[in-house]
């Protein structure tokens, strides 16, 4: 009992160190709290920024009106805007940029036709990729309409450089109106006007700039890009195919869509206009949008495609009065002898002498059939959606 006493009395005598501690207390003056960083400070503060923006992956640029994500430079980085107008087509604005341009609405664009991940949010073999997406500005506001991926590849010693684009789709809900024709309008004047020679301010000097619009096709789009003036490589004029096969030997075969069929198109002079655009000659000075332009006219010209009219609908739109299968008839020696009914069988039981109208649609035709001079002029054609055997003809009439 006499040890705990005495350690007791001990350790109340021992002074403590926060007691003997002296503190003291000021309120902090201004100076205190808005003096000018130390050049040590600022220096460390520099340091921690520069550290931080290398190991940021993908690096964010600052672009005219929204920050854009990319990966890996491009040359087209300097063509950078966000809802720029479209010259030549003033309904229409357009944004290029990262993976990041035209939203969520032009990778659904994308997505439409192409599965591949990559491709459209341009990561991996594509992070040299930027997107083009045109807009329609409309009654119902700014919408997505088109939107391709590009990536540039300058020349070689001895070849020309090339503008790529591995993929080109337009919206579903407004295909076949001429915005996948307006889109490589303003790509191929981008390029002719801004990609095609050091002397317009983004090619290198001593570097060769594009002379060709590279693109991968599917069977289904073979028709579109044909429509744009590409054709296959071997069918592809001199210097445009030295171009591109120099580019596969440099970059390798890695373009676009798997079973994808290379088509390819020389870049016009930004000098001159290419000739019959807009009614010019070759060698017209050139107007900033006149490509676009021209894509417009031609939309706009060329006759809707139809999936064919019934016989009602046909009368109404050529200005005739449909004559109801009953009222038919043709004149045998100045009489009236009562056509076959649509559907009723010859005497000998063969098949009907008349198809049924309901099989029957007309369509518009806007040129001559390859190879004739007479049928299919301008106007109206008749088809039959049922096999037509010998000795049938179309049923009904009209009048004028």
């Amino acid at each position: 009992p006499s040890r705990l006493i005495l350690a007791h009395c001990t350790a109340m005598s021992r002074p403590s160190r926060r007691a003997s501690a002296t503190v003291t207390y000021r309120e902090p003056t201004e100076d205190d709290v808005f003096r000018d960083p130390e050049p040590s400070e600022v220096a460390a503060a520099e340091r921690r920024a520069a550290k931080r923006a290398r190991s940021a992956s993908p690096v964010e640029v600052e672009g005219r009106g929204a920050k854009r994500r990319t990966g890996k430079e491009s040359l087209l980085d300097a063509l950078f805007v966000n809802h720029a107008e479209v010259e030549g087509a003033p309904d229409f604005v357009y944004s290029l940029g990262g993976a990041d341009a035209g939203g969520a609405e032009a990778d659904r664009i994308l997505g439409e036709v192409e599965s591949d991940q990559t491709m459209i949010r341009l990561t991996s073999q594509f992070s040299g990729c930027r997107r083009i997406v045109l807009f329609s500005t409309g009654r119902h506001g700014v919408k997505a309409v088109a939107a391709a991926v590009i990536e540039l590849h300058l020349g070689g010693a001895s070849t020309g450089g090339v503008l790529e684009v591995p993929i080109l789709a337009s919206a579903r809900s407004s295909r076949a109106q001429g915005h996948g024709s307006l889109l490589t309008a303003l790509i191929v004047e981008l390029a002719s006007s801004r990609l095609a020679s050091p002397a317009q301010g983004i090619v290198p000097p001593g570097s060769q700039g594009a002379v060709a619009l590279l693109v991968s096709s599917t069977d289904e789009a073979r028709r579109f890009w044909l429509g744009q003036g590409c054709t296959t490589i071997p069918q592809c004029a001199q210097q445009v195919a030295a171009a591109v096969r120099g580019l596969l030997q440099r970059a390798g075969q890695r373009f676009g869509q798997q079973h994808a069929t290379l088509m390819a198109r020389s870049l016009p002079d930004a000098r001159v206009l290419p000739p019959g655009l807009d009614g010019e000659a070759a060698g017209a000075p050139a107007v900033r949008g006149a490509l676009v332009g021209a894509a417009v006219e031609r939309t706009a010209g060329r006759v809707p495609h139809s999936g064919g009219l019934s016989c009602a609908k046909a009368a109404e739109a050529a200005g005739y009065r449909d004559v109801p299968p009953a009222g038919s008839f043709s004149l045998v020696d100045g009489k009236r002898v009562p056509a076959l009914a649509p559907g009723a069988a010859e005497a000998d039981g063969a098949a009907p002498a008349t198809l049924p109208l309901g099989r029957l649609q007309a369509f518009p035709v806007s040129s001559p059939v390859s190879g004739s001079s007479t049928w299919g002029a301008p106007g109206w054609g008749v088809r039959s959606l049922a096999p037509i055997k010998a000795g049938q003809a179309g049923g009904g009439g009209g009048a004028a």
